[in-house]
């Protein structure tokens, strides 16, 4: 989701597999997480849009089905990323794609 909201190429490309709220399964865990880099990376107002967008979803606590799914799919298509940095410009809080 943050390569989607930061409108990375990668985020392009995943924004056609993203679903409707509907059918969008977030779980809490993930509503952490994107809080805590929100909070790091852009203003309150993009933050609490952000947050919103999810609480639309369906949200779910996480188990161990979903633990191990999630870390089954970030093993295949986690890329190394740079570390940040304070020389480092920070992600745009638009979506360009």
């Amino acid at each position: 989701m943050v390569d989607w909201l930061t409108g990375s190429a990668l985020g392009c490309t995943l924004a056609k597999e993203i679903p409707e709220h509907a059918e969008c399964i977030v779980p809490s865990i993930v509503q952490l997480e994107l809080a805590k880099w929100l909070q790091r990376e852009v203003n309150e107002e993009r933050a609490d849009q952000v947050l919103a967008y999810t609480q639309k979803c369906i949200v779910v606590p996480p188990d161990t089905r979903i633990a191990l799914l999630a870390a089954g799919l970030h093993r295949h298509t986690s890329s190394p990323r740079p570390t940040p940095s304070s020389t480092q410009p920070r992600w745009s809080t638009a979506r360009t794609c």
